[in-house]
């Protein structure tokens, strides 16, 4: 797989009282075999750091936190380990 871009980075807040929710990140990748991905990752206050907040932090540092969400989101769980547990 190609590097993942980020290709979009946006504010979300509530537009009623003007507090911010969250960051979106869009991180998309094609390579040149065809496949491709394309996911849209929200990264909230409690996941920046200890001592960071939504106006304190650079977007470099939420592109890679929001890399390392996907990173988890689509790892290989061993299943068989899980199913274990589950019994």
């Amino acid at each position: 797989m190609a590097e993942l871009q980020a290709n979009q980075f946006t504010y979300n807040f509530d537009t009623s009282t003007g507090k911010f929710l969250n960051f979106q990140v869009t991180l998309a990748g094609n390579p040149s075999d065809g496949e491709y991905l394309n996911n849209q990752i929200r990264v909230h206050e409690n996941e920046l750091g200890e001592g960071k907040n939504y106006t304190n932090v650079t977007m470099n540092d939420v592109v890679e936190i929001a890399r390392k969400k996907l990173a988890d989101y689509v790892a290989v769980k061993d299943t068989a380990t899980t199913q274990a547990n589950n019994q």
